[in-house]
């Protein structure tokens, strides 16, 4: 095997590992600017919510919520933080894959 091949393996790799963990990174650091009373109150009453709420895109952004809530420290910031810095990872990761073919 060519000692360039193997490098250029390992770099993907390393690539690749850096994308699925960076996000992870400060998980638990910094402020969070968002309005997230709202949001984790909407997905904590999801089930208690009016029609107002069944609009498509706000639907599977309520209904992906709860079901993150109801994981294992889902209900707390930190849970929730990397809960979604998984998606990010996961999404990240996806597209590298895509585009490495």
């Amino acid at each position: 095997m060519n000692p360039n091949h193997k490098k250029n393996k390992l770099i993907k790799w390393i690539f690749a590992a850096i994308l699925l963990l960076y996000p992870f990174l400060h998980v638990n650091v910094g402020i969070d600017v968002t309005d997230t009373g709202f949001s984790l109150g909407s997905f904590l009453f999801e089930p208690q919510m009016g029609e107002e709420w069944v609009l498509f895109a706000t639907y599977l952004a309520n209904l992906t919520g709860t079901i993150l809530t109801r994981l294992p420290f889902g209900d707390t910031m930190l849970g929730m933080n990397v809960y979604t810095s998984g998606f990010v990872s996961a999404t990240a990761f996806i597209v590298y894959a895509f585009l490495n073919k």
